[in-house]
């Protein structure tokens, strides 16, 4: 008989961060995968674009495009009001489709729901939790993520952490959930894309640097904002910037669209998909982002990667120098963009260092894992 596992996908990071274990759970006859799309942000055709199956399930809309332009007050109710709903709508459906397992991802706002909705109806359900332990010690950064990451592994019974740190965290917090290191899934992802799909887009000319900015706390931020502007403004190298609409909404709200789209140094470009956006990068001479998937992704193509937030959840990488943190300082991120630009240690050292956490296997060994624990 085979085990049925319903994944939770409701984020571009979360179809990315899925997309190796579904096509290997799809391959192999011990299971039967249900795909459930929450909504919480507009993934557009992205399923499609990495050859995937579309979602077996529904919940809504986009949530992030209700918030783009809203005050942090009414983004937060939104964010409230789509939370309850979500909780409504995996409830029914796991009540209908009595799942073997539920299997979540990181830290988005679908992963509480998820379990919050199963603990209520399910008795015998695994919860299995993909990228677990990544913490920041602290809970306001990113917004929501530390509680929702927290809430998985704490209430997960399977807990796939990607490297060492994320290990001894777990342990550290005494979960109940079994915990298996296996390493970072996210070098299959890549390797996959850059073998298999092409980019749609033409080859920018210049040297060039990469912008990626989506987190709420930082989006939302004027001041922040003010200061994202400065640094791309004053670029010693060309910019290249795939803007979604919310951080368009953002610029627009606070008036400071116009000066980025007057400056010829800055290109502003409608958002890539997630083909695009790596092939774009693989080309730069480095990127800007405050995600942590894009950390993970820089390092594999060997791009260097200033990270603009404040708590990092990837400390492996800054721990050995691979990721530097600005925090949006503007006279901090000038300074390291001149030293990528002229070659210096850190840009050197990216170049010649491996991939720290993956070493492509991961994938495998989370399907073997599953094989044994839903057995048992």
């Amino acid at each position: 008989m085979k085990r049925k596992i319903i994944l939770i996908v409701g984020t571009r990071s979360e179809i990315i961060k899925f997309s190796s274990l579904i096509r290997k759970l799809k391959s192999d006859d011990f299971f039967e995968i249900k795909i459930l799309y929450s909504g919480q942000t507009d993934t557009g055709d992205l399923m499609q674009k990495l050859d995937l199956p579309q979602p077996d399930f529904h919940l809504g809309e986009s949530l992030r495009k209700k918030w783009s332009k809203a005050g942090k007050i009414k983004s937060s109710l939104f964010a409230l009001f789509w939370m309850w709903k979500i909780f409504f709508g995996m409830r029914e459906i796991f009540s209908r489709e009595k799942p073997d397992a539920i299997f979540y991802q990181g830290n988005c706002m679908s992963v509480p729901m998820a379990v919050f909705a199963s603990k209520t109806i399910l008795r015998k359900t695994l919860l299995l939790h993909r990228e677990s332990g990544i913490r920041t010690h602290n809970i306001f950064e990113p917004f929501l993520g530390e509680i929702s990451e927290w809430i998985g592994d704490h209430c997960g019974d399977v807990l796939f952490a990607p490297s060492k740190i994320a290990e001894n965290n777990l342990r550290t917090e005494n979960v109940k959930g079994k915990v298996f290191n296996v390493g970072d899934p996210q070098v299959e992802i890549v390797d996959y894309v850059l073998k298999n799909l092409k980019s749609t887009k033409k080859p920018v000319k210049a040297n060039y640097i990469v912008v990626n900015v989506l987190h709420f706390e930082n989006v939302t931020d004027r001041g922040k904002m003010q200061n994202l502007v400065e640094i791309l403004k004053r670029s010693p190298l060309k910019v290249v910037f795939p803007m979604s609409k919310a951080v368009h909404g953002r610029l627009e709200l606070f008036g400071l669209l116009k000066e980025l789209k007057e400056n010829k140094n800055v290109l502003l470009t409608e958002p890539y998909n997630y083909v695009d956006f790596l092939h774009l990068m693989k080309r730069s001479n480095a990127v800007l982002t405050d995600a942590g998937g894009v950390q993970q992704e820089s390092l594999i193509l060997k791009v260097p990667c200033i990270f603009l937030g404040g708590e990092n959840v990837w400390k492996e990488f800054e721990s050995r120098g691979l990721v530097k943190s600005t925090e949006f300082d503007v006279d901090k991120t000038l300074k390291l963009l001149q030293e990528i630009k002229s070659h210096d240690k850190f840009y050197k050292k990216v170049k010649s260092t491996k991939y720290p956490i993956g070493d492509g296997k991961a994938t495998e060994r989370m399907v073997a894992i599953l094989k044994k624990q839903m057995v048992s």
